[in-house]
């Protein structure tokens, strides 16, 4: 299987009865398909300070489904962006802010 988005997998089984001359009598079929959702892909994110707009660029395989941008520090939601157009400014709220300082892992803070 490969990551491009136009290919599926495709799984045909078929079922039947082989005599000893190689011939083959099929008594029924069926045929599988994997369908899977392609999502978009970021394909670049500069840095960037907390309290600073910040963009997110992608790359949408599918115009008719929407992108929501999730931004997490590890395991915590700061904030999602729903129906978020690639290149966009985010800017985050105070609590949102505060939030992020507060999941930061103090061993990545560095003093100046």
């Amino acid at each position: 299987m490969t990551n491009n988005p136009s290919s599926v997998p495709l799984t045909f089984r078929v079922k039947g009865d082989a005599d000893r001359s190689g011939e083959v009598t099929l008594r029924s079929y069926s045929v599988s398909y994997i369908a899977y959702s392609y999502v978009s892909v970021i394909t670049s994110a500069q840095d960037f300070n907390l309290e600073d707009a910040f963009s997110v660029a992608t790359n949408k395989y599918v115009s008719a489904y929407q992108d929501d941008l999730n931004i997490k520090i590890g395991s915590t939601l700061i904030k999602t962006v729903g129906n978020y157009t690639s290149g966009s400014e985010v800017f985050l709220t105070d609590s949102e802010l505060l939030s992020a300082y507060e999941a930061i892992p103090m061993r990545l803070i560095r003093s100046r």
